[in-house]
């Protein structure tokens, strides 16, 4: 960009003042347009304006919508919407609620809002069935494809004239700069844990459970359950075993695992292990097998529902269903398919027999 001299910024200014008020006669004004063409950023264009009182005019056609134009019926303003089903992604585990289980310690504050600066919709441009412009008053702009799984909403707000939850629900970081927990926070579309940014697939999960607005809380539980376990393989490879096999995870952030035993509960192999609901079935960590190439070794056995098949009779058995700390893996062996695990601890919350021969358990 070439430097002006002062009587050449005078000047420019002046055009753009009276380009701006001209176009303003006419219904509708692009900012973000008007300032390319001028070979300026939004935001000094808004600078120039403000000098004169023009920054905050709002003066509008019927694409464009502004905090001080009239109302319009919704449904006529989304009637013209592409109404494309939104694109379906894979979820994160749901929360599923715990029995009779001891309480995990939740260290957790009531969410609270971001100190940071709030920023403002001047103008917003709707083209029906394919985008949303906003221009906000920070100089920078904003645009809404209908991909966006809040498309219709946002198109709603600005329609009703609530500018500031549109915003909110067009901008993932606006929205992720309003979760603070305890240790944990989301911002700028990135999982923090003591501020220290977390990469990885479960903070890809926890995030686009967030920003979908489904539950996530129990996530984070899980998340800070698994900061005790001692292995660093488990650490790495506990959040594959969950996704892959489709396991639950409770509000207290812990594993639901199942497990074959007799008609009295006893376990299957040694016969000494008594497995009945209620119980809390622990052994030394140091005498479980650690090493995941060792896939049928010493330890507890727990496995995921699709598992369950694959070993025992399924004549003179029960199936039980047990809460797994996170801590509390030790071993997830490599040649299973992350559907069978080795813990130090597990209790039983509930005899699931009926459910598995309905095939209910999957």
């Amino acid at each position: 960009m070439t430097k002006l001299t002062p009587n050449q910024v005078e000047k420019r200014n002046n055009s753009i003042i009276t380009e701006y008020e001209k176009r303003l006669k006419d219904g509708a004004v692009n900012k973000t347009k008007l300032a390319a063409e001028f070979d300026i950023s939004p935001r000094t264009l808004n600078r120039i304006l403000s000098n004169v009182g023009l920054h905050k005019e709002n003066k509008t056609t019927a694409t464009t919508i502004t905090k001080d134009k009239p109302k319009k019926d919704p449904k006529k303003v989304l009637a013209d919407s592409d109404k494309t089903p939104k694109k379906s992604r894979p979820k994160a585990p749901v929360k599923k609620p715990e029995t009779a289980e001891p309480e995990v310690a939740d260290k957790a504050d009531t969410p609270t809002e971001s100190t940071n600066e709030k920023r403002t919709i001047i103008s917003a441009t709707i083209d029906p069935g394919s985008f949303i412009t906003l221009l906000l008053d920070d100089g920078d702009s904003l645009a809404v494809t209908k991909e966006h799984p809040k498309y219709q909403d946002i198109a709603l707000e600005l329609t009703l004239g609530n500018n500031e939850k549109a915003l909110e629900l067009a901008s993932i970081k606006i929205a992720a700069q309003k979760y603070l927990k305890g240790n944990f926070r989301i911002e700028n579309d990135q999982f923090f844990m003591n501020d220290t940014p977390i990469k990885n697939n479960f903070a890809d999960d926890l995030i686009d459970a967030f920003t979908r607005e489904e539950p996530f809380e129990h996530l984070l539980k899980f998340f800070e359950n698994i900061q005790a376990c001692p292995s660093l393989n488990i650490y790495e490879r506990i959040w594959t075993f969950i996704k892959k096999a489709h396991i639950e995870i409770t509000d207290k952030g812990n594993v639901v695992c199942y497990k074959k035993v007799d008609n009295d509960f006893m376990d299957l192999y040694s016969n000494t292990i008594f497995n009945g609901v209620g119980e809390t079935v622990t052994m030394l960590r140091s005498s479980v097998v650690e090493d995941p190439d060792q896939t049928c070794s010493r330890g507890l056995h727990v496995c995921a529902p699709s598992y369950l098949s694959s070993y025992g009779a399924d004549t003179r058995i029960r199936v039980i269903k047990c809460i797994v700390r996170p801590q509390d893996f030790v071993s997830i062996p490599s040649d299973y398919d992350h559907t069978k695990v080795r813990v130090c601890s597990y209790k039983v919350v509930e005899d699931v027999t009926d459910q598995y021969r309905q095939g209910k358990l999957k």
